[in-house]
């Protein structure tokens, strides 16, 4: 029997294998299952702990990671 961390693996060859290793097709064929499933999906506002400050921009912050403060690419 196959734990299921052994499991996971395997789907995720699969789906490389499947798609060419690339993520955007990936993430588009798991999208439009998603559509196609007649199923409501939700998304949860995203949980940053207090206090973090931390180098990762909000999502869907209004400047490009390279121009973020945070950024490495900034400080140079």
């Amino acid at each position: 029997m196959k734990s299921p961390t052994d499991e996971i693996l395997e789907i995720r060859h699969q789906l490389a294998a499947k798609f060419d290793n690339d993520l955007h097709r990936i993430v588009e064929d798991l999208m439009r299952q998603q559509r196609e499933s007649g199923r409501e999906y939700i998304r949860l506002p995203r949980r940053v702990p207090e206090g973090f400050q931390g180098a990762v921009p909000p999502v869907g912050g209004d400047q490009p990671v390279a121009d973020h403060p945070s950024s490495n690419a900034a400080r140079s």
